[in-house]
């Protein structure tokens, strides 16, 4: 199945004040029960504070994916840290977090898999219920 990013249903164009981004997703059984979300995070986005409510404050959710554009850094559990950069596919296992450099001079741009039912409970976890 196919489908164009004005095709995905928009969602915020700004998270918390600390996470400027800009997401569409697209979701169903005919994309294998995955959540495909397009991401525009703006230098300085910082994923952190967003994800303060859940276990050790991390993303318990595991991404695959590819940047675009631009470049963000990835914190994992334990502490180490990777930079993805346009061009790259990534795969981020549940227990990490991510930021923008303040300085980048543009917006970093990923697409982005998950398991719906992941999606799900880290949201029913985090009080959204939507």
């Amino acid at each position: 199945m196919r489908a164009a990013l004005k095709d995905l249903t928009s969602g915020p164009t700004s998270g918390p004040e600390n996470a400027p981004l800009k997401m569409w997703s697209l979701t169903g059984p005919d994309w294998g029960n995955k959540m495909c979300v397009a991401h525009r995070f703006a230098p300085g986005a910082d994923a952190t504070p967003a994800l303060a409510g859940l276990p050790d404050g991390l993303c318990p959710v595991p991404h695959w994916g590819y940047c675009v554009k631009g470049r963000l850094t990835v914190r994992y559990g334990d502490g180490t840290e990777e930079v993805l950069q346009a061009g790259d596919l990534f795969y981020w296992p549940a227990g990490h977090t991510f930021f923008t450099d303040d300085d980048a001079g543009e917006d970093c741009e990923v697409i982005e898999f998950s398991e719906v039912a992941d999606v799900k409970a880290m949201q029913e976890a985090m009080g959204d219920h939507t």
